[in-house]
């Protein structure tokens, strides 16, 4: 119960992501996934590691910061389609 709440909030990061991926720059997706996965076995690495050398305390003072700036990235993101004006001109008329 404790830990329900934490996992909901570090588990949004990439979900909401990929959506605003999806929506913006649909042919990104991919990509995005495989970023994912390249950081994900780069991180569990890299926290054994850490959590080894310097404590569990940094390990988690260096989530901390990565999710951070995940949220602010999210947050600040700028407003890019991978389509050109007159692609997504034809693209409303058509729809």
């Amino acid at each position: 119960m404790l830990l329900g709440p934490l996992g909901i909030v570090l588990g949004m990061p990439f979900p909401l992501g990929l959506r605003l991926i999806g929506k913006e720059a649909g042919p990104l997706a991919p990509w995005a996934w495989g970023i994912n996965g390249f950081f994900t076995v780069i991180g569990s690495v890299s926290a054994v590691i850490l959590g080894m050398a310097f404590g569990f305390t940094v390990v988690l003072a260096t989530a901390a910061v990565c999710y951070s700036l995940a949220g602010v990235v999210i947050a600040f993101r700028p407003s890019v389609s991978p389509l050109s004006e007159k692609q997504r001109t034809a693209i409303d008329l058509e729809g």
